[in-house]
């Protein structure tokens, strides 16, 4: 992938957080981050394929995610870990659907949620690494991303893509 794609894949991660927290009514800045190794958090991870693949990884201590949970005043572990996996597959979903409007298709597949100490993204080198900082903590989300040598980003189609919340038939 060129520089430029990679650029416009940057752009489209922080334009898919920022709808993500924007619909949870929070505001988050996103910013590039370098992945921290020893913490003890959770982590929600979810894989895909297609024209790329790879994985979304999401990292949080469960404050923060309790904060940002719908139900923030009974909150379980169980629950917070659901939360996890149902808030990095909305991402990776938001993602995707800007992905699309670049000619760009992935397929998800099915969030999984670990906690524990020293998480950190099994890739030697994750390039799209950023921190999303919360009004009570921060998380941050890693993409792993390897696409054919000749998959670019194009310039945003005119193809009219379904709203948040559609559904799409074939």
């Amino acid at each position: 992938m060129n520089e430029s794609s990679k650029q416009k894949l940057d752009e489209l991660i922080r334009m898919a957080v920022d709808g993500l927290f924007a619909s949870l009514g929070k505001c988050a800045h996103v910013e590039p981050a370098q992945l921290d190794r020893a913490v003890r958090h959770y982590a929600g991870i979810i894989g895909f394929g297609g024209d790329a693949k790879g994985s979304l990884v999401i990292i949080a201590e469960s404050d923060t995610l309790r904060d940002i949970h719908p139900v923030s005043d009974k909150t379980s572990d169980d629950m917070i870990a659901d939360w996890l996996g149902e808030l990095t597959n909305q991402l990776l979903g938001r993602l995707k659907n800007l992905l699309l409007g670049h000619g760009v298709n992935i397929v998800l597949s099915t969030p999984v949620v670990s906690r524990g100490g020293e998480i950190w993204s099994s890739a030697a080198e994750v390039p799209h690494t950023f921190i999303i900082k919360l009004e009570t903590g921060v998380m941050k989300v890693c993409l792993d991303w390897v696409g054919r040598s000749d998959l670019e980003i194009s310039a945003m189609s005119e193809v009219q893509m379904p709203a948040e919340g559609e559904l799409m038939l074939f």
